[in-house]
């Protein structure tokens, strides 16, 4: 596996090689060869010179920033996996940067653990990447090309109300999804829903991609006269690229990213000025006092990581809710130990959730180090594991639906939880009886 690393700061460098190259060795996974860059532009002539799987990208350095690096480097290298490094860490820079072809975003200073939880992500998908790079997939249904990514997005058309759907899952989304020209192929789609839909026809919307373009497919478009299609693209001009049988039509988006203007982005110096401030200790920074506090709602989750969490959080919650009844038996007991190492191993992916999760694998590992020792105070852990669970659910819900005031709410409360329930399960007695035979030799 070839790496770039790319910082203008060379202890920087040397200290994410280094974690790199440990975190390799650790596992024994694959050849490693590190090289490292001081700026965007060497990054972006070393891209062209040699093939690389993986590249760190910081965001702010002199000559050329990590931003217009991505971008150029994304216009002849659409494979390659692009990390984002920055000790600027807000949501616009990470929108900007991601907006620009990078895959993730980690901040600085470097969290080790959470680090090789990431490099576990970007190891195992990497190999796997080269491996479908080309493959076609049979199930596709756009008129242009069948060397898609096996998932598809279906949108079943049976009202108004589905349609709307569509319209707001693409157009009203998270800016860090939308493209160049995506509002105009989802309006003239919508418009031609609309009028199968009028037709009494229930047609799917079928969204498929692969590296270079998104396809829109509308089927069941023979219900409609051929001369409302065409009225309906003529009315939308900007739409340039679409294929069309008698039954369906497909429509072909470039992957082609805006860039934030230059003038919208904070300076290196200012941003540089940023990363100093890390060092400054908390006593030395005065923060301005409000009784004002904003609640937001948090998208940093994937998808179908937030519904397989919702899932698991379901399926725990249920069996806790039998701690005390004598009815769980071992196999409870280890499902319940396997739904925390899932959530953990979901949770501990991003940064923000990163305690939470591992939290939680820390627990799940007690519990089936433990396995006696639960069973036999099942009745006093039920109260401690039902606020437990009733935690996680409030955080889930607040973090993802109705708004909390901070990316890392209720993250102190969830790990105390889980260290008091460790600690019961960890006092089986041992030590009392230790602590008197230490009395007895006590002169």
């Amino acid at each position: 596996m070839k790496i770039l690393i790319v910082d203008d700061n060379a202890n920087n460098r040397m200290l994410l090689s280094l974690l790199v190259q440990e975190y390799n060795a650790s596992r024994q996974i694959i050849e490693c060869e590190i090289d490292e860059c001081a700026n965007g532009l060497e990054a972006l002539n070393k891209s062209q010179e040699i093939k690389y799987d993986l590249i760190f990208m910081d965001i702010m350095m002199p000559v050329m920033d990590g931003i217009e690096a991505t971008t150029k480097i994304r216009e002849h290298d659409k494979e390659v996996m692009i990390i984002a490094v920055s000790a600027v860490d807000d949501d616009k820079r990470q929108k900007e940067i991601l907006r620009c072809g990078a895959e993730d975003y980690v901040s600085k200073p470097l969290d080790t653990e959470l680090l090789y939880a990431r490099l576990e992500n970007y190891f195992s998908l990497l190999p796997k990447r080269h491996q479908i790079e080309k493959l076609g997939n049979e199930k596709s249904v756009n008129l242009y090309t069948k060397e898609v990514f096996h998932r598809q997005t279906i949108f079943y058309v049976e009202n108004d109300e589905a349609l709307s759907e569509f319209w707001e899952y693409y157009l009203l989304g998270d800016e860090s999804t939308k493209v160049d020209g995506l509002s105009d192929v989802v309006r003239a789609v919508y418009a031609l829903g609309d009028a199968v839909v009028k037709a009494s026809q229930k047609p799917w919307i079928i969204v498929e991609a692969d590296n270079d373009a998104i396809y829109f497919t509308l089927n069941k478009l023979d219900a409609i006269d051929e001369s409302i299609v065409k009225l309906i693209i003529q009315k939308n001009k900007e739409v340039k690229t679409f294929k069309s049988i008698r039954e369906k039509i497909s429509f072909r988006l470039e992957k082609i990213i805006s860039i934030i203007a230059e003038e919208d982005r904070p300076s290196f110096e200012t941003v540089k000025a940023a990363e100093t401030m890390i060092n400054v200790k908390d006593q030395d920074i005065q923060i301005a006092q409000t009784n004002i506090q904003e609640y937001q709602v948090f998208n940093y989750m994937d998808h179908d990581d937030l519904l397989d969490m919702y899932e698991y959080l379901g399926d725990l919650s249920s069996l806790m809710l039998m701690l005390g009844s004598s009815r769980l038996n071992e196999d409870d007991i280890q499902q319940i130990a396997g739904l925390l190492d899932v959530l953990g191993k979901r949770l501990r992916i991003y940064t923000q959730s990163f305690p939470i999760g591992k939290s939680l694998l820390n627990l799940s590992s007690e519990i089936f180090s433990h396995m006696q020792r639960f069973m036999e105070i099942e009745k006093d852990l039920s109260d401690i594991s039902g606020a437990f669970v009733s935690d996680l659910q409030t955080w889930a819900k607040m973090t993802f639906e109705e708004g909390a005031p901070s990316a890392d709410f209720m993250n102190d409360t969830i790990v105390a939880n889980t260290q008091t329930i460790i600690s019961m399960l960890k006092d089986d007695g041992l030590n009392d009886e230790e602590s008197d035979l230490d009395d007895i030799f006590d002169f």
